[in-house]
Formats: C-alpha cells, structure tokens, sequence
C-alpha cells in the first residue's frame, strides 16, 4: 500500500481539502466546552450539602488542615481520577481523612460519584490515609459519617 505523501495532497480534490482543512493550514479553532469532565471540576463550587459539612468541620476538626475540592488528587487504576470534597490534613501524628459528602439526591452523576469513591478508597485506604462518607439525614436533621467499607 502506497503511504500518502506531500506531493499527493497538492493534487488532492477540493472535497478532500474541505473535508481535511488541518491538513492544508487551515485548522479550526479549539472549541472551549468540549474539556474533559475532570476539567470542568476545576471550577465547581460546593453545593449546600457540601456548604454545611464544611461548618461541621470548622467546629469538629480543629486539628486538621482543611483543602476543599483539591483537583484531580487521585489518579484511579484503569484510568480517571477521583476528587474528594474535602481533604484534611492532620497538623500533629494522626490519619489524614478524605470525606465524600452525599445529601439525598441520587439521579444522573450519584453512581459515577460513588464508583469513583470506592474506587480510590480501595486504591489508597491505609493507616495514614482514611476514607469517609459524610451522609446528611434531612429528616433527622443529622450527619451519619462512615467508614468507606460500610458504604459498599
């Protein structure tokens, strides 16, 4: 088979050269909103639920460094990343904690959410390291906070 070469595309048809305008110094520009969904993470904000687990940790966690939301700081065997809610860094010798908050919502995104979850805490729960499910309970009002293997 004969490999295509620069001479070849000098005679090429005005079809293939419409079709194939990278190949004639044409690019088109780069379309913004086709980031990859790890991307379009970098700029959420939290959401109520995630508003009013961070006053919890404000009162109960006093002893630990909070990072909400830190970017892609996962990466996932088989591909993808994983990003919690909150981060908290331990300032004296104690486990460093990851939470994953859930309200009561589970549509489109819930499953994809927790898969993500369970993917890393198998991949990276250990002594130094904990993973957490922060549940609220609307109708009691309360948080139910629970170690990553209850969840499964």
């Amino acid at each position: 088979m004969k490999r295509l070469t620069i001479d070849d595309l000098k005679s090429a048809s005005s079809s293939f050269r419409q079709n194939n305008p990278a190949l004639f110094g044409k690019a088109e520009p780069q379309k913004k909103g086709d980031a990859l969904p790890e991307e379009k993470r970098t700029s959420k904000k939290m959401n109520k639920t995630e508003a009013r687990f961070a006053n919890v940790i404000g009162i109960g966690y006093k002893n630990y460094h909070v990072i909400s939301q830190p970017t892609r700081f996962f990466p996932l065997q088989g591909g993808g990343t994983y990003t919690p809610d909150f981060l908290l860094i331990a300032k004296d010798a104690g486990a460093d904690l990851v939470f994953e908050i859930k309200g009561g919502y589970k549509g489109a995104g819930w499953e994809q959410g927790m898969e993500r979850y369970k993917r890393a805490a198998a991949q990276y729960h250990c002594d130094g390291l904990r993973f957490r499910m922060a549940t609220w309970d609307s109708k009691m009002q309360s948080w139910q906070i629970d170690n990553w293997e209850d969840c499964i």
